[in-house]
């Protein structure tokens, strides 16, 4: 009788057990708390679709046979102010390849104006070609609200060919303008950088041919030049041609050292 007791008891604990266990299993679990993530924050989101370009469409012609060839492309971006930036800087650099300049000069109006410059040279003799206009553009860095647009120009007009002429420009989205060499200098390091500008053009100056060493000035108007910066520092840009008729591209870089001295502390910080 004993044994038959005990046995209904240990039943009974195990019974009591499995209930128990159950009972845990079935509860609501309190909830995972997600881990924090850290977040950084820029002063100005970086573009998207910055390499996306768009062909820009081409003005009405009676007959492409005669009419100037264009192939000219913008870019799409998520920044409308910079879209329509890109698109005055692009009007810009055609502007300067016309002989009546459009004021003020928009992409569509430069474009009418090309095509009917290259029909009236056409009228001057029968074995004049039409006008050929090849334009490209890219941002080819940016750093926070600092974009740099680069655009390419390739041109055929009249007895002038022109190949590989790049415009360098910079855009500052958070105040949204252009900004040029004198906005980011430090002004009590504008004679430094003067002297480091004049030092390097003197010695590109002296390895330049003798016709070009007369024409050019002995000073450089810095003032004049395209702007560009990457991730080392900033640069200037003379086209060919631009420093005096017959000079060379001048390309002059400054040293991630150099830069740090001549700018703007606040600019360099966001820019660099």
């Amino acid at each position: 009788m004993r044994r038959y007791i005990w046995l209904l008891g240990l039943c009974l604990c195990i019974i009591a057990a499995l209930c128990t266990w159950l009972w845990f299993a079935a509860a609501p679990k309190p909830p995972t708390v997600p881990a924090k993530t850290l977040s950084k924050t820029i002063q100005v989101a970086p573009i998207q679709s910055q390499s996306t370009a768009l062909q820009v469409p081409k003005p009405e012609c009676s007959s492409s046979s005669t009419c100037a060839r264009l192939d000219v492309q913008t870019l799409k971006t998520n920044d409308p102010w910079l879209k329509q930036w890109i698109d005055l800087q692009i009007a810009e650099v055609i502007n300067e390849q016309l002989k009546k300049k459009i004021t003020p000069p928009t992409l569509d109006a430069v474009l009418k104006q090309y095509l009917k410059q290259s029909k009236q040279w056409q009228a001057q003799y029968s074995r004049n070609r039409p006008y050929e206009l090849k334009v490209s553009s890219a941002i080819a860095y940016q750093k926070n609200q600092y974009v740099l647009l680069q655009i390419g120009l390739n041109a055929k007009q009249e007895e002038i060919t022109i190949k590989n002429r790049y415009y360098f420009m910079v855009a500052d989205r958070k105040s949204k303008r252009m900004i040029a060499v004198n906005d980011i200098l430090n002004p009590k390091q504008q004679a430094q950088f003067e002297q480091w500008v004049q030092t390097a053009y003197k010695k590109w100056r002296s390895q330049q041919p003798k016709d070009t060493q007369k024409e050019a000035p002995k000073q450089l108007d810095w003032r004049k030049a395209d702007l560009f910066f990457d991730q080392e520092g900033i640069g200037l840009h003379y086209r060919a041609s631009e420093i005096s008729e017959h000079a060379d591209q001048f390309d002059l870089y400054f040293t991630a050292q150099q830069t740090k001295t001549v700018l703007n502390p606040a600019i360099y910080r966001d820019m660099f």
